[in-house]
């Protein structure tokens, strides 16, 4: 039996709207692909930005904690003339104030000290003046490097209001020169420390302990930022290697415990699983 005109039409509308919805659902496929690829490359880019700040920043604190503090000032205040980032201008007050502050500190022990005869005086400040300029002439050059490898330092910090400065020991017993939010006469809130190996923690503190979210930073360019508790990795945290591997997952008493995943130089992920005291016991099926 022929098919009526008007069944025809319908058929033919039939089709051709599922080619629309067909041609729809491909597109929107396609989107999404692009979206992710967008979005990972965006990740790369993040990543690869927070570990070249991270260099560019030790050049600096290096030599703050070297004691060239008015290099330091100059070099904290070159990146703060160059940027309008607020949080990266937030974090290098916090720097000046401290540079500042063990400036002022030092030059208070020195004045303290007996002086030799004007010979040796003359010797010492040509000595001090040679060195000066030659950690200057070395600062210069660091920092025209970073310059050139990064365009903003975004830092971890929260609002900072007092920018107090203490010197205390840590749990671990080093010394460490803190400015930030104090309570009772102790780091407490956010705040900036720099030890005396080097190191330094941008984060939440707690009577003096690192206690809440935050950034360590070692001198060999590897850092951890998430949670601490006591002065320790407890909770949520990721720690990063120089040649790119991290760990993703949960800590306890600066031990790996718990589900985390270490992912490989490339993202790829390497091993996936629950963790005790450092050590992979037991291992997702991939």
């Amino acid at each position: 039996m022929p098919k009526s005109k008007a069944t025809i039409i319908s058929h033919s509308l039939l089709v051709v709207t599922s080619l629309i919805v067909v041609y729809y659902i491909f597109e929107t496929q396609q989107l999404n692909e692009k979206l992710k690829k967008i979005n990972e490359k965006v990740r790369i880019l993040e990543d690869t930005n927070t570990f070249r700040q991270s260099l560019a920043l030790e050049a600096i604190d290096s030599l703050l904690l070297a004691g060239g503090y008015t290099e330091a000032i100059k070099a904290y205040q070159k990146h703060a003339d160059q940027s309008d980032d607020p949080h990266f201008l937030r974090a290098l007050r916090l720097r000046i104030d401290l540079a500042h502050q063990l400036m002022d500190k030092h030059k208070a022990q020195v004045e303290t000290k007996d002086t030799a005869s004007t010979a040796i005086i003359t010797v010492t400040m040509q000595d001090v003046t040679s060195e000066e300029i030659k950690q200057f002439d070395s600062l210069n050059f660091a920092l025209d490097k970073a310059h050139m490898q990064i365009k903003y330092l975004e830092s971890q910090l929260k609002e900072n209001t007092s920018g107090a400065y203490l010197t205390f020991s840590t749990s671990k017993g080093k010394q460490a020169h803190y400015v930030g939010q104090v309570k009772n006469k102790m780091a407490q809130g956010h705040g900036v420390a720099l030890l005396n190996t080097g190191s330094r923690y941008e984060g939440e503190w707690k009577s003096n302990l690192r206690d809440g979210q935050g950034t360590f930073y070692w001198p060999d360019g590897e850092y951890y930022e998430g949670q601490y508790k006591d002065d320790r990795r407890h909770g949520l945290g990721t720690y990063h290697w120089t040649n790119g591997q991290k760990f993703t997952g949960y800590w306890e008493n600066d031990q790996r415990n718990g589900e985390g995943t270490f992912y490989g130089e490339e993202g790829e992920v390497v091993a996936k699983g629950i963790w005790k005291d450092d050590e992979l016991v037991k291992m997702d099926k991939q």
